[in-house]
């Protein structure tokens, strides 16, 4: 159209206070948005966002883009205010003559922006940069990119599982539908739109939105597998996030991909008003193929006249996305596997399935083929290590043709490993000869072998680990023979004959081969003996013992003459100092020595039941052997002592004068017996062996004799006397004299005397009584006269005067005495005893003191408060102190009771000198503490007692401490008042008001902090920040009515302090109320365009006496009239401009906007825009 007429008439109602607001004429989004997909060119292989084809360039299992451009839609939907659903859809099925064809499966990356993406942003990488195009191989790593990537400025979308791939189908719309939906969809939300827009710090003011996806191209190869279908179902989540169907509804039709011809399906807004043709993907497939080969000569490749393997399972692994589909085969007779109809895009892993005893040998290394297959490694039991990797960009160089992937082979080999062993060696020797022996091992299998182990199961490994060059190798190749000679030596515990077996092992791919040989060598035995005696088996330190040595050959009879060498180290017979026995002895000969050369005494200091053990050894040797053996004997004495114990005895006490008892007793303490010699009492110079009866004392038995002797005058107390015994040992010609003595001593009695002096106490205080006690004991041995005494004490002055006390005896004296200010601390007080024995002249003395430590007690008590000043509800924090002053830190510990009436406080505890007691009470003011609190003014005295009773423990009788402390806390009446007031009830819109608000100090403290806030005008500065007592601060404030005002109209102000040194929040609040009421009236209105613009009642067929305007013909572009009303016969100078109309005429396209003034809003409109005469109207 080149030309329109545009015919505007409407009704509109004009309400005042009302804002204007913009209004869509046609309906939904598409208005206002753009599809476009995005297309790669083959030839410079670049891309850009179209609304057309999107060209040849993808293939079946690929990721194509696309988005939707949402531009000017505020006019419609302000703030997102009734924003629609966006619902996409996209052609998910469509039917063939086989079954049906699969499009697009899969949707990822759904994003927001409000940025549009240039035509080099086709793909997102992990950082949000576009991937790289301009090559082939560039768009094949975008079309097959994993994961869910997100662009720079946009914002991914995690929508729930009822907005993806929902059917689009009229008859299931938004369910979940069957796979064989033609078209499914996925729907934004404007929540969505609006919960990513906040996310990005983006206001809902924006015009301008960008929605950007991922569709899924379907594989053929795959959509033949249900085993997808099957992971999709009952398997995790992919991790791009990508959803399919909850269930598998289907049959097992033969799906298959890509377009019906002339037609790839498409994608659009669910209204159909905008749609996209999908990318149009060639059918055609890949076909893998292979031979499995018997490798015979195991050289690791195929060989003309090498035999295929028939019946072994091949498997084709496919990688789509997260998800493995695997496909088996079985090979041909001759070998030959194939796997046809493979789709391009997926990566596919061929491998083979082991057979038992067979080993894969190729491909056995890392190769590349011609057709771009590679091989790599993969352990995984039952199968075959080296596999085949295939690229999902191996295509044919036509996208029409297909191309076969051949010359995936495997090669396997049947290894029969086998050794032969064979050992030779010397026929006779001898325990500890060397012996020569030869081991020879060949490899009688078909392949090369590796040394596992080759033991000699006497002489160990006999492998290049441990001979280095001189044992057998690593390896042994096929038909090969190796073979070492070795030089060991016969161990001792060899037997005869001496045998000895040689094991080989080898191995093929862990394969084993083994192989045994043994060999025997006869072996002569030569023997020795050799025994040792002694003549005594007992004898004591000195005494002289023989021993005989007899040494033997019991060689066997082969055996030649032994040469012998004799050591004894005790009778000093030794190699290294030449004095050694040497001699030999033939078959079943023998050699004894005895004499005095084998005489021994026994050490003088030879421990008592020690053991002296003798020791003979024999080394022996041949002619013309090497070997050497040696041969031990000994014999033992137990070395026993002589041993004497005498003991005397008699009176313990006498006196100068007395004759005493002495009582003697002998006993033999050692091991053998003793000939009596002499007793000789040393003191009184008397020989007492004639008292003695006995003259041999054996072991153990004892001898008793008593003698008289008379205490000389010179004797000392105490008297001592000694007796020696001397006894001898004899055997034979051997003899040793024993010698013991003992002392007695005799007891002459011992005058003593003793005082001790204690008291109750150790501490105490003035006018304390200590009560003390003094205990006399004679301590005179109990043969001593009975003592005469007298105690006399430092305080009490004389105890007693001339009393008799028997020996062992006590007396024990008390009296109290009270301490007196003028005692010195410490107070010590000793008492003093003086005695003699009855009847001799001797004076004995002794004393004893005893300390009372001294103290003065001292206790006070101090109570304080957290603040001077509260009130009712608010918490004091009392604080009460109690300590003891007493200095003396041994003084006994206070005992103290304190109370508070007001705080509710009665406790008990304990202090010790220098210790206080801290006692915290928080107290909350209660109503009770300051009567008519709610309507006082003038504050209230609140005082507070503690009291504490003490004294110190076991002195209560004599000092008790009575004290007490208070503290006063004034209790203040905070109070403020809002008044707010409005000078009218009633108002229309239009109107002003006068608000009046007044705050009042009507407490008796002053008050700070002070903010008054209005629920219309918000924080009011203009009042005064802190108020006296009293003090009051007034302000008006003017408001004109609109629109939104109309109803009730209330508004509330509150106002909120702090009394000056505390912290509470005083507040208080009032309102105000208005009744608004509108203004309203209806007009029609009509745009005038100026020189457009044509009378209705003068257009051509139009019956009509209103006034008003069409506007035309106009030829595109853009144009602004204004919007009367009241024009009456179209004279403009009667009129009103109550708004404007917006014209926006391009491309054949015209945009039409109403913009009213502030105050009339449109409430019913007629528009007609065409190339013909407007119709009718009233």
């Amino acid at each position: 159209m080149k030309f329109l007429a545009v015919f505007v008439a409407f009704t509109m109602v004009l309400t005042l206070g009302f804002a204007s607001k913009n209004v869509e004429a046609a309906t939904g989004l598409s208005g206002f948005a753009t599809m476009e997909g995005y297309n790669v060119d083959s030839k410079d292989w670049e891309g850009a966002y179209v609304t057309g084809n999107l060209g040849k360039t993808y293939a079946e299992g690929e990721w194509f883009p696309g988005r939707i451009r949402l531009n000017g839609f505020q006019s419609v939907y302000p703030n997102f205010a009734g924003f629609p659903d966006i619902s996409i859809w996209y052609t998910a099925a469509y039917a063939t003559n086989s079954g049906t064809g699969m499009f697009v499966d899969l949707v990822k990356g759904i994003q927001i922006g409000v940025r549009t993406l240039t035509d080099d942003e086709g793909w997102p990488m992990e950082s949000g940069l576009p991937y790289p195009m301009g090559s082939a191989e560039n768009v094949d790593d975008a079309q097959n990119h994993s994961g869910e990537n997100q662009w720079l400025g946009y914002k991914l979308l995690n929508l729930p599982d009822s907005q993806m791939n929902r059917s689009a189908e009229t008859a299931t719309l938004g369910g979940l539908g069957s796979i064989t939906d033609g078209k499914r969809m996925f729907t934004i939300t404007a929540e969505d739109i609006k919960s990513a827009l906040n996310s990005m710090g983006i206001g809902l003011n924006t015009n301008n939105i960008e929605i950007y996806f991922e569709f899924h191209l379907a594989r053929t190869s795959i959509w033949g597998s249900r085993n997808l279908q099957t992971e999709y179902a009952s398997g995790a989540p992919a991790s791009w996030g990508g959803y399919l169907y909850g269930l598998m509804n289907f049959d097992a039709i033969a799906f298959g991909s890509g377009p019906k011809t002339g037609s790839s399906g498409h994608f659009g807004l669910l209204d159909s008003s905008k749609t996209v043709p999908l990318p149009d993907t060639p059918e055609v497939y890949r076909t893998v193929t292979g031979m499995k080969f018997l490798d015979v000569n195991n050289n690791g490749q195929f060989d003309v006249g090498e035999p295929g393997l028939k019946d072994w399972t091949i498997n084709l692994v496919g990688y789509i996305e997260d998800i493995e589909v695997t496909l088996t085969t079985k090979t041909g007779p001759d070998g030959i596997y194939t796997f046809g109809g493979l789709s391009y895009g997926s990566e596919l892993r061929v491998h083979e399935v082991m057979e038992p005893g067979y080993t894969q040998t190729y491909p056995h290394s890392e190769i590349t083929l011609a057709n771009g297959a590679k091989s790599f490694v993969k352990v995984d039991a039952g199968k075959g290590p080296w596999r085949w990797y295939i690229d999902r960009s191996l295509m044919p160089a036509n996208a029409n043709d297909a191309v076969t992937i051949s010359g995936i082979d495997f090669g396997n080999f049947l290894p029969d490993p086998k050794i032969e062993v064979k050992k030779t060696g010397d026929e006779l020797s001898k325990i500890g000869d060397e012996i020569e022996f030869t081991v020879e091992v060949k490899n009688t299998g078909n392949v090369d072998l590796e040394l596992t182990s080759i033991v000699d199961d006497k002489f160990g490994d006999l492998s290049y680990i441990k001979w280095s060059t001189d044992g057998f190798g690593a390896t042994l190749a096929k038909g090969a023979t190796e073979s070492h000679t070795f030089k060991m030596e016969i161990p001792e515990e060899a037997s005869d004959p001496f045998v000895n077996k040689v094991t080989a092992v080898y191995n093929y791919m862990q394969i084993e081969a083994k192989g045994e040989s043994s060999h025997s060598t006869n072996l002569f035995q030569p023997l020795s003996s050799i025994e040792k005696t002694v003549d005594k088996k007992y004898a004591i330190p000195g005494e002289t013992v023989r021993y005989k040595i007899e040494v033997k050959n019991l060689s066997s009879q082969d055996t030649p003459v032994m040469h012998y060498v004799l050591e004894d180290d005790l009778l000093g017979w030794s190699i290294s100092g030449g004095t050694a026995k040497i001699f030999d002895l033939g078959f079943g000969e023998s050699k004894i020595f005895e004499g005095t050369e084998t005489d021994y005494m026994i050490p003088l200091d030879a421990e008592r039941y020690s053991i002296i053990k003798n020791t003979a050894t024999i080394h022996t040797s041949f002619d013309d052997f090497d070997n050497k053996y040696d041969y031990s004997s000994f014999a033992e004495t137990k070395v026993l002592w002589p041993g004497l114990e005498i003991k005397k005895s008699g009176d313990e006490l006498s006196k100068i004068g007395d004759e005493v008892l002495y009582k003697f007793e002998i006993k033999n303490t050692g091991d053998v017996d003793l000939n009596l010699v002499k007793v000789y009492d040393e003191t009184f110079m008397f020989d007492l062996t004639s008292l003695f009866g006995k003259t041999i004392l054996k072991p153990g038995e004892t001898d008793n004799a008593e003698k008289l002797f008379k205490i000389p005058a010179e004797a000392k107390d105490p008297f001592k006397n000694k007796v020696t015994a001397t006894y001898k040992y004899i055997m034979g010609d051997f003899s040793k004299t024993v010698e013991e003595s003992a002392e007695f001593e005799v007891n002459l009695f011992q005058p003593g005397i003793k005082i001790e002096k204690t008291a109750d106490k150790t501490v105490s205080m003035v006018g304390g009584t200590v009560k003390y006690k003094i205990i006399v004991t004679n301590t005179s041995s109990s043969d001593s006269p009975d003592l005469k005494y007298s105690v006399v004490d430092d305080v009490y002055g004389t105890v007693v005067t001339d009393a008799l006390l028997s020996p062992g005896g006590s007396k024990e004296y008390t009296y109290d005495y009270l301490i007196k200010n003028t005692d010195p601390n410490p107070l010590v007080n000793t008492a003093e005893v003086t005695a003699s024995p009855v009847g001799f002249p001797n004076v004995l003395k002794d004393n004893d003191s005893h300390e009372v430590k001294l103290f003065t007690p001292g206790l006070t008590i101090k109570k304080t408060a957290d603040t001077e000043i509260s009130k009712v509800g608010d918490t004091i924090n009392y604080k009460i102190v109690v300590k003891n002053t007493t200095a003396e830190a041994y003084a006994p510990k206070i005992h103290c009771v304190l109370t508070d009436a007001l705080l509710g406080l009665n406790m008990s505890f304990d202090l010790a000198s220098g210790e206080e007691k801290i006692v915290n009470v928080p107290y909350v003011v209660k109503a009770s503490d300051d009567p008519d609190y709610l309507t006082k003014f003038g504050w209230t005295e609140l005082k507070n007692t503690a009291k504490v009773v003490g004294s110190p423990i076991g002195f209560e009788a004599i000092s008790e401490f009575k004290l007490e402390d208070s503290v006063t806390v004034d209790l203040v009446h905070p109070h403020i008042d809002i008044d707010k007031s409005v000078n009218t009830a009633f108002a229309h819109v239009g109107d002003t008001v006068t608000y009046t608000i007044k705050i009042t100090n009507t407490g008796d403290i002053a008050l700070h902090n002070i903010v008054v806030k209005d629920s219309m005008l918000g924080t009011l500065s203009a009042f005064a920040t802190s108020l006296a007592v009293g003090a009051h601060d007034t302000h008006t404030y003017d408001r004109l009515l609109t629109i939104a005002d109309i109803g009730i109209l209330t508004n509330t102000a509150t106002v909120t302090s702090n009394p000056v040194g505390l912290p509470n929040k005083i507040e208080d609040k009032d309102d105000a109320v208005v009744e608004v009421k509108p203004r309203l009236y209806d007009e029609t209105g009509w745009a005038y365009g100026g020189s457009y613009a044509k009378p209705i009642k003068d257009i051509e067929g139009v019956t009509s006496t209103n006034w008003g305007w069409t506007n035309g013909p106009i030829e595109e572009g853009d144009y602004r009239w204004p919007i009367y009303v009241g024009a009456g016969q179209n004279d403009l100078s009667k009129g009103k401009i109550v708004g404007e109309l917006i014209i926006a005429f391009h491309d054949g396209t015209m945009k039409i906007t109403y913009k009213m003034d502030e105050g009339f809003s449109l409430k019913e409109v007629h528009l007609y825009v065409g190339c013909f005469r407007p119709l009718e109207v009233n």
